[in-house]
């Protein structure tokens, strides 16, 4: 889930931000971060 949409769903609809959303953040996170750098 990204982000943004995570932040949204807590914001409007109350649902919460749970470890595992935490987790599957900073992992995507890692991944981009890795194949961007590998670009530049």
């Amino acid at each position: 889930m990204p982000p943004t949409t995570a932040l949204m769903a807590w914001l409007l609809f109350g649902e919460p931000i749970t470890v595992l959303i935490v987790a599957g953040v900073a992992l995507t996170a890692i991944g981009v971060s890795l194949v961007v750098r590998q670009k530049a």
